[in-house]
């Protein structure tokens, strides 16, 4: 009479000895690679959660950084037509309050003042915000 072999590969505490080896290797290979897993489905069950946030967080970070440059931008203009304003009104200013006398220059002072102030105003409109023009 033989004895027949126990099939220990088939039992239920084989295929837990099998299981545990194999996250003793997966362990084992994160912490020597310093990689969690080769692919999403090695990664948990709330990674996928993780990944989105991590997502959503860039996208939020992102909108930030697009509303300070905004925010910006919208400041300069601000700065820039009430510099245009001020400097429509001292154009009116000076033409009605200056004598119309021909200098030496062939031109009269109040001449002389909006050719400096059409001057300042082609400065306002290229007013440049980084690498960008605000008036373009």
């Amino acid at each position: 009479m033989s004895i027949s072999s126990i099939n220990y590969g088939n039992s239920v505490l084989g295929q837990s000895v099998r299981n545990i080896q194999n996250q003793l290797s997966d362990l084992s290979t994160q912490l020597s690679t310093g990689v969690k897993s080769t692919n999403y489905a090695g990664m948990g069950v709330n990674e996928g959660f993780a990944i989105a946030a991590r997502n959503q967080l860039a996208n939020l970070s992102a909108f930030g950084t697009t509303m300070t440059n905004v925010n910006t931008i919208i400041g300069a203009g601000n700065t820039a037509l009430q510099s245009l304003s001020t400097i429509a009104s001292q154009v009116q200013n000076n033409a009605a309050s200056t004598s119309q006398n021909i200098t030496s220059s062939g031109q009269t002072i109040g001449q002389q003042n909006a050719e400096s102030e059409l001057s300042a105003i082609v400065g306002i409109l290229n007013t440049q915000v980084g690498d960008r023009y605000i008036f373009s």
